[in-house]
């Protein structure tokens, strides 16, 4: 048997169970084969970098988001596909810039000001990049 990668294992069920870490939280992800696990990590690493995986904070983001990668995933028309990119664009930007409640969410620290700010551009950058490979 061909020897697992770094914090894979074998579970008793037969599939295989990857165990990494991102700034001190530790995360897992299943799958039947080496390369289904890792592609399922790079893509919640991905998620992570652009702020759409989510442990609950920002649940509407996170919903609306998984709701847009599948339109752009589907056989959807490409003016649906715009219409989805157009109203997730629209969310971000009300939700980052003009929400009453996010100053108190993020605080008022200069740390946590820079992340309001920077939050919704990490997302549009991965949106940017799936809507390419979309297309």
């Amino acid at each position: 048997m061909a020897r697992l990668g770094a914090g894979t294992r074998k579970r008793a069920d037969g599939t295989l169970e990857k165990r990494f870490t991102i700034d001190g939280k530790r995360y897992s992800v299943y799958g039947k084969t080496a390369k289904e696990i890792s592609q399922k990590e790079q893509e919640i690493r991905k998620q992570i970098e652009a702020g759409m995986y989510t442990d609950n904070s920002f649940p509407w983001i996170y919903d609306m988001g998984k709701e847009l990668i599948d339109i752009l995933k589907s056989a959807n028309s490409p003016d649906e596909k715009s219409i989805a990119i157009r109203e997730f664009r629209e969310m971000v930007d009300f939700t980052f810039s003009r929400h009453p409640m996010m100053r108190d969410i993020f605080g008022r620290t200069k740390d946590s000001m820079m992340f309001m700010k920077e939050l919704p551009y990490s997302l549009m950058r991965y949106l940017d990049e799936i809507s390419e490979q979309c297309n």
